[in-house]
C-alpha cells in the first residue's frame, strides 16, 4: 500500500471514529441508528444485510415511516450483530 492510501485510509478512519462519538452522544439519534454505529456498519451495508433496500434505512433513520415488515427485517439484522 502506498503511502498517500494509507495516509488515507487514516484520515477516513480517523473521520469515522469522529462521526461515531458524535452519533453515539446525539440523545436525538435514532436507537437503531446508534445500534448500527455500534456495530460498525454502514446504512447499505445493513440493508444487504436485512435483505432491504438503502432506502428503507434511510426513511428509516430519519424517521419517516416504513412497513412493519421492513422495521422486523432490519431490527432482526442488527439483533444478530
Amino acid at each position: 500500500m502506498a503511502w498517500t492510501d494509507t495516509r488515507k485510509l487514516a484520515k477516513s478512519r480517523e473521520v469515522f471514529e469522529w462521526w461515531k462519538a458524535k452519533t453515539l452522544a446525539d440523545p436525538n439519534a435514532h436507537p437503531l441508528r446508534v445500534r448500527r454505529v455500534e456495530l460498525g456498519l454502514t446504512q447499505a451495508s445493513l440493508a444487504r444485510r436485512a435483505g432491504v433496500s438503502h432506502q428503507v434505512v434511510v426513511r428509516l433513520e430519519s424517521g419517516k415511516r416504513i412497513s412493519k415488515w421492513n422495521y422486523r427485517r432490519v431490527k432482526g439484522a442488527l439483533q444478530d450483530g
